[in-house]
């Protein structure tokens, strides 16, 4: 079986590159699935079938499709004939990954196969592991019970005792479900009820930390699912979802599982989306998100005096550093909570903010570490986007924020100064006429970042599409915010030269837009060749960097623009002389 782990490893490495190896290996696996059946093959059955589907995943569904009905009745045969097995069998484990794998290829149209898949999934997702207590400082579990047990002290003469071995396959269980729920959408309906019963049950499951995650994270997907139905049946499972959850949140030991608890709270606000909580729930995730706050500030204080003690060394300086790095993720996710009931509730939000403003003051203190400064900021970002209304009738804020987003533009740190311009093209779209003003005293400051000699090295890329996309912002939203006596059409030559961006995918949208707008409604600059020639290298290099996706507004009128361009042959092969082989591919397959 050892060839099939090494075959299935290169094939996942290679991706579509192992196209021209599919059809020599595919055979001879659909051959071992069928016939190797005796009890001593049960391994070899096993990585075949996690073979074939990670080789189907790899080459992509297109390669997958003429093989796929007879792939599948294999596995549906070989489900049939694992239904009795043991739990312990290896091929229950490889069939149930396996079906995943074939559920990302084929997305909703994996949903007649459902009822074949879902009842030895819930099976292992559900299965509890054995306990017991055990006696005596020096004994084994191992001895009485068999491998895979591991102890945990209570007291002197007693032991705590529970058997391991079943925990990875419910933690893959339980991701196989995410992933059902995920992709198929609607047609999971049938399984969210209990399949939602079963991972609030789990968010409590304090043996794994894998289970609870993966608890956490179906949430908002079995919402989404939900929702297919009606919103009153969203509403149902939200209400029992949203206690459930925010206890969770309040009782998680672990601080990289609270963070996705955390994360999925914002989805999950996302998805139902206004008066998502009463004012009981609101109230107690805001004490919540209070207690994480003073936490994080103490975990602070505790690292700079642990930096101070007599036996700090490099090793404890790397524990402090990992400490740290979860710290700064759950202060991430508690941004996304906040960001997220803004975006649902905009200005109704304020009071809930207010509460927690004295955090996010103090997060951009001089002496606070650059990730808290960082994150204070991107605070204040959605304060601009969506409660602007309130902000602009409170000067005192109004200029609290610009003299931190003045701070972060300026500063030498590239994420930090990152999310600075992100905010300063939030008082573009957003901004009262107090900040209007501002906003022009910072134009010379924006040129200068987006033109800075290190723009497009990997380390101030993003920073420099921020730069790009603030200036874009004012050009379109707030042209009174340029320098006395300058105008857009003075800028524009310059602001073009500055394209492509290199790899923000959110700013591509707003600048290729307005790129596409100043094409669409004639603008002087692109009636010559130069400009054009600039043009279809900008959307290229968008295209093959992904940064334009398709399924994007922006995406689809670029090809619009591109294929008028296409009537002029001439004109045409000129401005694709100057792409890339890269560039070229991407943007025939983009044509197609």
């Amino acid at each position: 079986s050892t060839w099939g782990t090494t075959v299935a490893a290169i094939a996942d490495s290679a991706g579509d590159e192992f196209v021209p190896y599919y059809p020599r290996f595919v055979p001879g696996l659909k051959y071992i699935i069928e016939n190797a059946v005796q009890p001593d093959l049960r391994m070899l059955r096993g990585k075949s079938i996690e073979c074939i589907t990670l080789i189907a995943l790899a080459v992509g569904r297109d390669q997958f499709m003429p093989d796929s009905q007879a792939i599948i009745d294999l596995l549906l045969r070989a489900q049939v004939a694992t239904a009795d097995m043991s739990s312990d069998d290896p091929q229950v484990s490889y069939m149930i990954s396996a079906w995943a794998r074939i559920c990302r290829l084929l997305g909703r149209d994996f949903t007649p196969f459902l009822p074949s898949v879902m009842e030895p999934l819930m099976k292992a997702a559900s299965q509890k592991p054995d306990c017991a207590l055990v006696d005596g400082e020096d004994t084994n579990p191992e001895d009485e019970h068999g491998p895979g047990w591991q102890m945990v002290k209570l007291s002197e003469d007693q032991n705590f005792a529970i058997n391991t071995s079943c925990l990875e396959d419910k933690a893959t269980a339980c991701n196989l479900l995410v992933c059902y729920a995920k992709e198929i959408k609607e047609g999971f309906i049938d399984y969210c009820e209990p399949v939602t019963n079963l991972m609030i049950e789990l968010l409590k499951f304090y043996f794994s930390d894998e289970v609870r995650e993966s608890a956490a994270e179906a949430m908002p997907h079995l919402l989404e699912v939900a929702k297919t139905r009606s919103q009153e049946y969203m509403w149902q499972h939200w209400s029992r979802i949203s206690p459930e959850l925010i206890k969770a949140i309040d009782g998680e030991p672990e601080r990289e599982v609270l963070a996705d608890h955390l994360d999925s709270m914002a989805q999950c606000i996302e998805v139902v989306g206004r008066n998502c909580f009463n004012a009981e729930q609101l109230h107690q995730l805001g004490e919540l998100l209070n207690s994480l706050f003073d936490q994080h500030f103490t975990r602070n204080e505790e690292r700079l005096k642990k930096r101070q003690e007599e036996d700090y060394d490099e090793e404890e300086e790397q524990r402090l550093l990992e400490e740290k790095d979860d710290d700064e993720y759950v202060l991430a996710r508690i941004n996304d909570i906040t960001r997220a009931l803004f975006k649902t509730h905009g200005c109704d939000m304020f009071p809930f903010y207010e509460a927690l403003q004295q955090h996010v003051h103090r997060l951009m203190l001089d002496n606070s570490p650059l990730e808290d400064i960082k994150w204070g900021i991107c605070f204040l970002d959605d304060l601009i986007e969506y409660a602007q209304p309130i902000i602009a009738s409170q000067p005192q804020q109004q200029e609290f924020i610009c003299r931190q987003l003045e701070r972060g533009v300026r500063h030498s740190d590239p994420a930090l100064c990152q999310a600075a311009l992100y905010g300063v093209g939030m008082v573009a779209i957003h901004g009262s006429t107090h900040m209007t003003v501002w906003l022009r005293c910072m134009f010379p400051l924006l040129v200068e970042k987006a033109e800075h000699e290190n723009s497009k090295s990997e380390l101030w890329m993003g920073c420099t599409d921020n730069a790009i996309s603030a200036i874009t912002k004012i050009l379109k939203h707030k042209s009174e915010a340029l320098p006395e006596g300058v105008t857009v059409d003075q800028v524009l030559p310059r602001w073009l030269q500055w394209l492509p961006l290199g790899e923000d995918e959110e700013e591509s949208e707003q600048v290729y837009g307005y790129l596409c707008d100043l094409i669409d409604n004639g603008h002087e600059l692109f009636k010559n060749t130069e400009s054009l020639v600039h043009v279809v290298h900008c959307f290229a290099h968008a295209f093959n960097h992904g940064i334009l996706s398709s399924g994007k507004e922006s995406h689809a009128r670029a090809v619009k623009i591109l294929k008028q361009l296409q009537g002029n042959e001439e004109l045409f092969r000129a401005c694709c002389a100057h792409l890339s082989p890269e560039e070229l591919k991407s943007l025939q397959a983009s044509l197609q």
